[in-house]
């Protein structure tokens, strides 16, 4: 079973762009884009920093399933905590789809993981009451760190000619 998202000391920071001088987010800082300390497990935080690092580019799609699966939740928080879900879309929705396919898809986590990621991930999807919590975000980046560690090698992501964020 994963481990779970500790909620005691040792917080890190996480969130977009999660690297100096990374374009982040719509060119936006991850300060700027009100991001807060969590208390994700600090090897999660650092696993998700070198993914982000090593395969999330400054704009447009990913070119791994990896850096897709990190820049998708990067992306839904970033509209949550920026825009309080004003923008959300059809696009938004295809992210979601996106990490809900890859993730539960995937037959790697147990089926009390499986509820909480799928609780968390409906959480995500209720645009009409934007999340300014970190812990459902994390909870999936933790679950999207699980799976990287167990695809370490890069996976071509084939990008989404629909997907317009």
């Amino acid at each position: 079973m994963p481990p779970e998202v500790p909620t005691g000391s040792g917080a890190a920071r996480l969130c977009a762009p999660l690297q100096p001088n990374h374009p982040g987010v719509g060119g936006l800082l991850p300060e700027e884009l009100g991001c807060t300390v969590t208390r994700m497990d600090p090897q999660y935080a650092e696993e998700a920093r070198r993914i982000w690092k090593t395969y999330v580019p400054p704009r447009g799609q990913a070119d791994t399933v990896q850096g897709e699966l990190l820049r998708a939740v990067e992306k839904l928080r970033d509209e949550a905590y920026r825009n309080g879900n004003v923008n959300w879309d059809e696009h938004h929705e295809r992210l979601l789809a996106y990490l809900h396919e890859k993730l539960t898809g995937s037959g790697l986590f147990d089926a009390e993981t499986s509820r909480q990621l799928i609780a968390d991930m409906d959480l995500l999807a209720d645009f009409e009451h934007p999340l300014v919590d970190d812990e459902p975000f994390d909870r999936v980046t933790v679950r999207v760190i699980d799976w990287c560690r167990t695809h370490p090698d890069p996976i071509p992501h084939e990008h989404d000619s629909n997907l317009r964020r």
